[in-house]
């Protein structure tokens, strides 16, 4: 994975968590007690996903690349996200970095 994704960026934007690293989560799950409910599993997969593909960034690089993944669960942080793409810093003149 290091070899293909060389950076966060590239890592972020072509990495795909699937079904099957879902099915590996439950299977490992299962082996550890945790009882399998399919609607839980249904409700929560994309979190799930997310999730695990931020653990995967982590390993591969630091904290905050797992923080930079899983943000994209947070409403919050995607609104801020939205808002400091958008002409209203310009507009009220404000800078970021």
């Amino acid at each position: 994975l290091e070899k293909k994704y060389p950076e966060i960026k590239s890592f972020k934007a072509g990495f795909d968590a699937k079904k099957e690293m879902l099915e590996e989560f439950i299977a490992f799950s299962a082996e550890n007690d945790v009882d399998r409910n399919d609607e839980e599993i249904t409700r929560s997969e994309k979190a799930i996903l997310i999730r695990l593909k931020a653990l995967v960034a982590r390993n591969l690089w630091d904290t905050s690349a797992y923080f930079e993944i899983a943000n994209e669960l947070s409403d919050s942080y995607l609104k801020a996200i939205e808002e400091i793409n958008s002409d209203s810093f310009k507009k009220e003149k404000l800078v970021y970095k």
